[in-house]
């Protein structure tokens, strides 16, 4: 997803930024499917010493790993096909060592706590300064943790025992549920019985705390969890 407009309007990932931060050397990709971000992102860390590439989407990115010489991916989770949790999980299955610093709108502490333990580096959100999202990109070029304070705030969040985020499992039921499939239906196109199908869903109802499967979904879409379909229809 995009920067907030008003960051884009005031220049902020440019104009100001701290001129002794430099990243000479360092190779970035980078991965949004706004161009207007990603060109933003490629300016301000092209204009700080690193060279970058940009990607469109995480499929590109992972059809182009094998040969990459890259030392940090920025990426945005909120993208078609790929979400960016799902390309964390899949650098983590390829062991993967490159870093890699989340970049999103989102502020939810369950995608912070998500992206930290599929093994990102750090989580800083789009409408940080320039300054700050210099910071977190030269703290992970160099092996440190780069996580902003809201997200320090969700680590101790996570420490307390707040809910899990869901399950793999549970958002490939969600997805078939945006499809308007019903309960028999998905257990069968997932290979699962019915009542594991009833069982997820029961327990992404209780995540939101809602009621009815609109509820459910109109949630998740917010959240950025699922994208709606292009004529979308639902059997609630």
């Amino acid at each position: 997803m995009g920067l907030l407009p008003s960051s884009l309007g005031e220049g902020r990932l440019m104009h100001g930024s701290n001129p002794t931060i430099m990243l000479a050397g360092a190779s970035i990709a980078i991965v949004d499917d706004h161009q207007i971000v990603a060109q933003a992102l490629q300016l301000l860390v092209d204009g700080h010493g690193a060279t970058s590439e940009v990607f469109t989407s995480g499929e590109a990115l992972l059809k182009r790993l094998p040969e990459s010489t890259w030392h940090l991916i920025l990426l945005d989770l909120s993208m078609p096909g790929m979400s960016g949790l799902e390309v964390l999980e899949e650098l983590r299955s390829r062991r993967c060592d490159i870093a890699v610093l989340v970049v999103s709108m989102h502020d939810n502490p369950a995608y912070v706590r998500r992206s930290l333990d599929l093994g990102a580096r750090g989580y800083v959100r789009k409408d940080a300064s320039a300054d700050q999202l210099l910071e977190a990109i030269d703290k992970a070029t160099h092996g440190l943790p780069a996580i902003s304070q809201d997200a320090a705030r969700c680590l101790i969040a996570r420490q307390r025992g707040t809910k899990p985020f869901p399950s793999r499992a549970e958002i490939l039921v969600l997805r078939e549920v945006l499809q308007g499939h019903r309960a028999r239906d998905i257990a069968v196109a997932l290979g699962i019985s019915k009542r594991t199908v009833e069982s997820h869903k029961a327990r992404l109802m209780q995540y939101y705390q809602v009621r009815s499967t609109l509820e459910l979904i109109r949630c998740a879409e917010d959240d950025g969890l699922v994208r709606p379909p292009a004529s979308p229809k639902m059997n609630v």
